[in-house]
């Protein structure tokens, strides 16, 4: 039976190869058999393997006529093989088998046909079934066959040796791997050297094994090899991709290490190669773009990371089923780098997607739905919503306990955040069943794990502080501390966590001097062992492991001090909790400096502003106890309240200043950025192999390797701070603004009012030309619903509006009203909240009835301008080139048809046509000269290619604001399908241009609107056009009408063409507005919106006098002096 089986099965081969004979009788008469296997090897070796089928067809079908035994096998055989390649397995080893069976029946018998016949099937076990154990009996079976041959080998031996190794990989086999490949490089280097692709294959399988051992150099090096050996091969797509290949590796390599930049290099090295030799959809492509999504993310570009996760999501969604395991991943991936953004609740809708997937492929039952089940619980925890995220948890510690994989560690870490959201929503007895779990589980791992025990001690000491049990509290913290010093040693920052937490629960109990020595004691804990560090002593920043922890333990250590002085009625500890306060703030200032990361970023402002507010408290305490007088408490207010304004945005601008000051230098303040943002990589490197891989001989030289970079930063900040003008001194003087100089650019009728916020109080800083005074007020619970009620205007409530701003005109300006006699102009520099309110819109009277036209607005009595602080008035340079400020660049979104809109009509909606925005450059192009782009022609790219020549920027457009995200809001420009851009100006391109414009008009909707962050103010469109160099901007703070806009901004530029200042031009536009406004329009709501930032200095609209004419006239001059000379000499030579 099996013998007539086998036989028609050859006869199904033969119908299958042959159906194709008469297509193909003409070109097979031409061509023999085995030229059309080399026709088909040469085919297969460019991977084109479905023309290699087909010659093969032709190639069987021709050897049958010429009767050639060994063609028709081998041509077989190497059907065998494609089919394999394409995943054909099953027809792959139907065909392998009948061959064998042939063979054995003619009977013909070849050692190297029938070694590769087992190779073909071996794959099959290998690639279909999963079944390594029968794959490497087919390979070992191939080797057997070949090393009964005499003489030297074929090259076959080493491919199936190379299989062989393969297996060894994946089964983990390392050792015996490396040993085998060392054999197999051996022998390709003596006898087939010039294999060149095949060596290169080897070289890198070499290195694929000692990346898996942790050996990264030595990896790296046999990338090279392969490399090298691809560079020998003749030039293909197939060495193309070979080389693309091998540089994605090497990337990964770097990646792993925590090279991200160089990581970038490789893998945009081989994204070239990829983009060009693969379809645009390849499979290969989605990988690639993955890992460009991951280094973007590392290096904290989120919007790049989610770009190229998004472009992966793509082609995978092409490529594969919609029910496809590897879909799952793709939706995970692009679901974590939009929640490290903060977009967690579009990270949801992807994990939900990838969940879907997963559970119909594997079932519940399964790794993959408990990873996925545990990602929708720490999103859902990072949203707030703790009760969803614990039904996440629940469901995936469930299937943790009863399915077919057992991975104790991350169940127990499971029921901890558990307990963590159970402690947040106050629910203790659920937190407390939780972390027993987690405590019970930790004793069926098969070791003691210092680390898991120490995370359950851990939240064992916050339950029980959490159920006021100091006791219990204070025994689980310590024995956290013993547990992780097991691990760590006394100098490490997991360390240093416990000792904070310890001090804590000290600090609560009133014991202060023994949470001072914790305190001092975490600070040591965080620092590098290379050096010694006293107990009580602040270490500089190249030292500390854990910046942010040293802050955390500072600002404690401050709040101790004050503390104390208030129990031991000891006025000396305010003046230690000052100087902790300034060590802690300078410490922010220089991580600040050497910050790259977004995330790193917002954090450590939001940490400067917290302890300025605490340290102008202290200030304030200071003075009502004498310790301060008047005038060393005003100085030291303003340095308190200016540094802590605009931090961002002075420090991009004295990297700016650096570029000119340093010269040289600015590529060492690049260099120590960059030596902090390897350095943080390394840190994370070592703690990795600490815990996971101690002996590993790599762990040595990752340390070696920190050592190094730390000497580095060393030695790149002795030499800054040597300089004759110290780097310290020019970061100083960039930063701040004595109160003796800012009186001096006060003009007599001037005044700057500067605002800071604190838990309950409010301080006023006033600064005039001869006075300066500090007033201190505690805030009533009604201030925020106030400047709530203030807003209201936003969306036309006239009454709240009214009613919440003559309340905030009684506590912003009435206390200093007195203060204002004969004063015209007011600069305010809001803080925190205070930014949602117009001061121009403050009502300085009640009334009985509103009466829009005729109320008191703030704006009748004086002209209103903003800065972000003092420090950044004047800060944007211009160009060594001036421009000429007559030059207005002025584009609208609307072309001019003639009808005029309704007063109801906003620039808030994408594509309508906001007419009004035509009527307005209509209007200012009789005023003032320059260029008017309309309607189409109005492009995104026209834009960004002329806006740095001009010295008057006017974008009459559609305005949108995105609250959320800044990053997202946008202008809106006509799009051109035909052009790269998209028609949205999002404020970080603007980053990327070079403005130096006088003014910069935004007129479109809530320009000046968005996110408020302390310290910095808003952080909206217009925002950075200031970023990129533009003087002073008119924004607006809400929707704007289309209708009012092009009424105001002609008046504007009427008063400006008059050499008015920006912020009385505005004031008089919207004065002549009201005063011929009716009962509608007289509303606020549309004429309210428009406010001035930055400098106010009127624009001269003169026209310059080109160089030119100066050089011609000199010359003149000049000729007419010689001339003069050569006359009178001539007389004097006559006489």
């Amino acid at each position: 039976m099996i013998k007539y089986y086998i036989t028609y099965t050859h006869i199904f081969i033969l119908f299958l190869f042959t159906y194709q004979y008469s297509q193909g009788q003409a070109i097979s008469a031409s061509l023999s058999g085995r030229s059309l296997l080399i026709k088909a090897d040469s085919l297969i070796n460019i991977q084109s393997l479905e023309s290699a089928q087909e010659v093969l067809s032709l190639a069987s079908a021709q050897a049958l006529r010429e009767k050639d035994t060994l063609s028709y096998l081998q041509s077989l055989n190497k059907k065998a093989y494609t089919f394999s390649k394409q995943a054909q397995y099953d027809s792959s080893l139907i065909v392998a088998r009948a061959s064998i069976q042939l063979m054995h029946e003619l009977p013909y018998t070849d050692p190297i046909l029938l070694a590769e016949l087992s190779r073909s099937i071996g794959l099959v076990y290998e690639l279909r079934d999963n079944d390594l154990s029968k794959a490497a009996e087919e390979y070992q079976k191939g080797l057997k066959v070949l090393n009964s041959l005499e003489g030297d080998k074929p090259y076959l031996s080493i491919e199936l040796s190379k299989d062989l190794v393969i297996i060894l990989l994946t089964k983990g086999l390392i050792d015996s791997a490396s040993t085998a490949l060392d054999t197999i490089i051996n022998s390709q280097e003596i006898y087939f050297s010039e294999k060149h692709m095949e060596l290169a294959d080897t070289y890198r399988l070499k290195a694929v094994g000692l990346s898996i051992s942790n050996y990264t150099i030595e990896a790296i090096k046999y990338y090279n090899k392969a490399l090298s050996s691809l560079n020998k091969a003749k030039k293909s797509k197939r060495t193309q991709k070979g080389k693309a290949d091998i540089l994605g590796n090497i990337g990964n390599l770097h990646h792993l290490s925590g090279y991200y930049d160089s990581a970038f290099i490789y893998y945009s090295k081989q994204k070239n190669i990829n983009e060009i030799v693969l379809s645009e959809n390849d499979k290969s492509l989605a990988n690639l773009y993955r890992n460009l999504s991951s280094i973007h993310q590392f290096k904290g570009y989120y919007d790049s990371a989610i770009y190229y996760a998004r472009k992966s999501l793509n082609i995978t969604e092409l490529t594969l089923s919609k029910n496809h395991p590897d879909l799952a991943e793709s939706y995970s991936a692009l679901a974590i780098t939009l929640q490290q953004e903060g977009k967690i609740q579009e990270s949801l809708v992807y994990y939900s997607k990838s969940f879907e997937i997963i559970e119909s492929n594997f079932g519940l039952n399964h790794w993959r739905t408990y990873n996925v089940l545990s990602q929708l619980g720490i999103a859902q925890s990072g949203l707030g919503d703790y009760t969803k995220s614990n039904e996440y948890f629940k469901q995936a510690i469930s299937i943790g306990l009863n399915g077919d994989f057992a991975n104790i560690e991350s169940i127990v870490r499971n029921h901890l955040y558990l307990a963590d959201n159970f402690i947040k929503i106050g629910d203790l007895e659920k937190a407390n069943k939780a972390i027993s779990k987690a405590n019970e589980l930790t004793h069926k791992l098969p070791s003691v794990n210092h680390q898991i025990f120490g995370e359950v001690q851990i939240r064992k000491g916050v339950l029980y502080n959490q159920q006021k049990n100091p006791l219990k509290a204070e025994e689980s913290f310590l024995n956290a501390y013993k547990s992780f010093i097991n691990i760590f040693g006394e100098r490490h920052p997991r360390v240093g966590e416990i000792l904070i937490q310890l001090a804590k629960l000290k600090i609560e109990n009133q014991e202060l001097v023994e949470a001072k020595e914790l305190l001092w004691k975490a600070i040591l804990s965080n620092t590098y062992e290379y050096e010694e560090v006293k107990l009580g002593v602040v270490p500089r920043s190249y030292n500390i492991i854990n910046p942010l922890q040293t802050i955390q333990s500072l600002e404690l250590l401050a709040k101790v001090e004050w503390e104390i002085s208030e129990t031991e009625n000891d006025l000396s500890f305010l003046q230690k909790s000052r100087e902790l306060y300034d060590t802690l703030l300078n410490l922010l200032a220089e991580i600040l400096f050497e910050t790259t990361q977004e995330e790193d970023l917002a954090q450590i402002i939001k940490l400067f502003h917290a302890n300025y507010s605490s340290a102008i408290n202290l200030l304030y305490e200071m003075k009502e106890k004498g310790i301060l007088d008047e005038q060393e408490y005003l100085e030291n207010h303003f340095n308190y309240s200016e540094a802590s304004k605009g931090i961002v945005t002075s420090y991009s601008l004295f990297k700016h200043k650096a570029l000119k000051s340093f010269k040289g230098k600015s590529n060492q303040v690049d260099s120590l950025r960059s030596i902090t943002k390897e350095a943080s990589f390394v840190k994370s490197q070592i703690t990795t192999f600490e815990i996971e891989y101690p002996n590993n001989e790599n762990l040595k030289y990752y340390q070696d390797w920190l050592f190094n970079l730390l000497n580095k930063k060393r030695q790149i900040l002795s030499k800054l701070e040597s300089e004759e003008t110290t780097f310290k001194n020019f970061l100083e003087e960039s930063m701040m603004k004595s109160v003796d100089i800012i009186q001096k650019e006060v003009g007599y009728t001037h005044t700057i009012i500067e605002y800071f916020l604190t838990d309950d109080k409010l301080f006023t800083l006033l600064i005039k030309k001869n006075e300066t005074k500090v007033s201190a007020q505690t805030l009533n619970d009604n201030f925020l619903q106030q400047i709530s009620n203030h807003q209201s205007l936003k969306n036309n409530d006239i009454e709240n509006y009214a009613r919440g701003s003559r309340a905030l005109y009684d506590i912003l300006i009435a206390p200093i009203k007195s203060d204002l006699k004969d004063i015209e102009k007011l600069l305010i520099i809001p803080d925190k909240t205070l930014w949602n309110v117009n001061f121009g819109l403050l009502l300085t009277d009640d009334k009985e009835h509103i009466d829009t036209k005729k109320l008191p607005y703030l704006l009748k009595d004086y002209q209103i301008s903003y800065a972000y602080a003092v420090k950044l008035m004047g800060k944007n340079p211009p160009k060594q080139e001036q421009l000429d400020n007559k030059k207005v660049l002025a584009l609208a979104y609307g072309d001019d048809n003639g009808t005029k809109p309704q007063l109801s009509s906003f620039r808030n909606t994408p594509l309508a046509k906001i007419r009004g925005t035509a009527f307005e450059l209509k209007a200012i192009e009789k005023l003032v000269d320059g260029d008017f782009i309309y309607g189409q022609k109005a492009t995104e790219a026209l834009f960004k290619e002329k806006s740095s020549e001009y010295g008057i920027l006017h974008l009459a457009m559609h305005g949108v604001m995105i609250d959320s995200s800044i990053n997202e809001s946008y202008l809106a420009f006509f799009a051109d399908s035909l052009q790269e851009e998209d028609g949205r100006l999002y404020p970080f391109e603007l980053t990327e241009l070079d403005l130096s414009a006088d003014l910069a008009v935004l007129s479109a909707c809530e320009t000046g609107a968005g996110k408020i962050v302390n310290g910095e103010g808003v952080m909206s469109i217009g925002r950075g056009f200031f970023n990129a160099g533009v003087k002073s901007l008119l924004l607006t703070q809400w929707p704007l009408s289309d209708a009012v806009a092009p009424e105001i901004m002609e008046s504007f530029y009427q008063y400006l063409n008059k050499g008015i200042d920006k912020d009385e031009a505005l004031r008089s536009a919207q004065l002549d507005f009201l005063e011929n406004a009716n009962n509608i329009s007289a509303n606020p709501y549309y004429w309210g919106s428009f406010f001035i930032l930055g400098d106010t200095e009127p624009i001269d609209f003169r026209p310059r006098t080109p160089r030119w004419y100066y050089i011609v006239v000199a010359s003149i001059l000049l000729f007419l002096a010689v001339l003069a000379l050569r006359k009178k000499k001539r007389r004097g030579q006559r006489s």
